[in-house]
């Protein structure tokens, strides 16, 4: 997943030694080296995040023009679809 940049940054982070020795363990069992397992999972959980970031703020602005309905608005129209469904199952 992690592709070649041409500069990169320095981090220094502070994991707990059960996490040390896991990552320890991926390296010698997959062959990679320790930075690139890390770069890996920080990359994917910025993927993850910006994502959900993406969607929240999607839905504030379907809110922010009006795109929304109630909540009992919602149920009622679920309750009507089991009970459709039901009926449709029975005959």
């Amino acid at each position: 997943m992690s592709t070649t940049n041409t500069t990169s940054a320095t981090l220094t982070i502070y994991v707990p030694e059960t996490t040390e020795a896991a990552l320890q363990n991926l390296e010698e069992t997959t062959g990679r080296n320790l930075n690139d397992h890390i770069v890996d999972a920080l990359e994917q959980y910025v993927a993850v995040q910006s994502q959900h970031i993406a969607q929240i703020q999607e839905g504030i602005a379907d809110l922010d023009a009006g795109r929304s309905y109630a909540h009992a608005e919602v149920v009622a129209d679920t309750r009507r679809m089991i009970d459709e469904a039901r009926r449709a199952r029975a005959s």
